[in-house]
């Protein structure tokens, strides 16, 4: 009880759930139909594209951290949660496309969404009833992905925050570790296990499509 009470670590832990859940969900809304259109799609600038975005998950985020804070500063950004979800959507998004435009290039025949197109179906009919429901192990594969990453994420979050509000709990450990606690193990090592349980009990939610995603990709 004391981790909750003495460093309000339900607050960290609630911005913790919140960014990270709300981080997923807009890069999947947004890496879903970008991902099909690379692998089906056919038009100007496609590999470039594809490619530029495949280079920014190898490119070194901490290069950018003070252009970044600038424009976040402009948006108004700063010290807020909206602030660390769009920052963390942007990072997980390129990473997300690049596993999912495999799956629906190698893990989903072409012939299916001809046959829907016979059948009567539209493009985004065909995408909608017939491509995402077979797509459902990479999508839960690229959502654990996502949940972990957002979670796991430091850079932006100390880069983004400096208010005890808007801090998540791995943020917050970090401040735990330079504190007078760093001598109370059995505060330090309950904050880690709060910090783990949750990607713990997601992945277990959802492990039976990583195989699966992965493996389609």
């Amino acid at each position: 009880m004391n981790i909750w009470e003495q460093f309000d670590f339900v607050t960290f832990f609630r911005n913790s759930v919140v960014v990270s859940i709300a981080a997923t969900l807009i890069s999947l809304l947004f890496s879903i139909p970008g991902a099909y259109a690379f692998a089906r799609l056919d038009f100007p600038g496609r590999k470039f594209l594809f490619y530029t975005a495949v280079f920014t998950i190898m490119f070194p985020w901490i290069v950018i951290t003070i252009p970044v804070y600038e424009v976040f500063f402009v948006l108004g950004l700063i010290n807020t949660l909206t602030g660390i979800i769009v920052a963390l959507s942007i990072f997980v998004l390129p990473q997300t496309i690049w596993l999912l435009q495999g799956f629906f290039r190698q893990g989903i025949p072409e012939n299916i969404e001809e046959a829907a197109l016979i059948d009567g179906h539209t493009e985004i009919g065909a995408f909608l009833r017939i491509v995402l429901p077979l797509s459902a192990p990479a999508v839960g594969a690229a959502a654990l992905f996502s949940f972990l990453t957002a979670w796991n994420n430091f850079l932006w979050v100390f880069v983004l925050t400096s208010d005890e509000d808007v801090r998540t709990a791995t943020v917050a450990i970090h401040f735990i570790l330079g504190s007078d606690v760093l001598r109370e193990w059995n505060i330090l090592m309950a904050a880690v296990v709060l910090l783990v349980a949750p990607p713990v009990v997601f992945y277990g939610l959802s492990q039976r499509y990583v195989g699966e995603g992965l493996g389609g990709a």
